[in-house]
């Protein structure tokens, strides 16, 4: 296992639905997520809110693995967020915040 994955915080689905949404939560730290459809980029918001250091990195995993599907830093990925839809298809964009939250 290389030093960079070592070091990387890990972000575990635990389970998933055929509609593409996913269960996960960051080992090491009391976060959990629901049925999100972005776990990696929600899982940045929920660790930049804690505090984390911008510049480090998280990867999402499947259980089990020991090799992350996607990596992103985590200022990056509380950043972004996966637009859907349109004659483009899925991109990336910034994110935006639902009134009141």
């Amino acid at each position: 296992m290389s030093a960079i994955i070592a070091a990387m915080i890990r972000v575990v689905l635990t389970s998933s639905t055929i509609l593409g949404r996913a269960c996960w939560k960051v080992e090491g730290l009391d976060l959990l997520g629901t049925w999100s459809r972005q776990s990696l980029l929600d899982a940045c918001r929920a660790i930049s809110r804690m505090g984390a250091v911008p510049s480090d990195y998280a990867g999402l995993f499947q259980r089990g693995r020991s090799e992350p599907d996607l990596t992103c830093s985590i200022k990056w990925g509380a950043e972004h967020s996966v637009e859907e839809g349109g004659r483009i298809g899925p991109r990336f964009t910034k994110f935006k915040a639902f009134p009141g939250l």
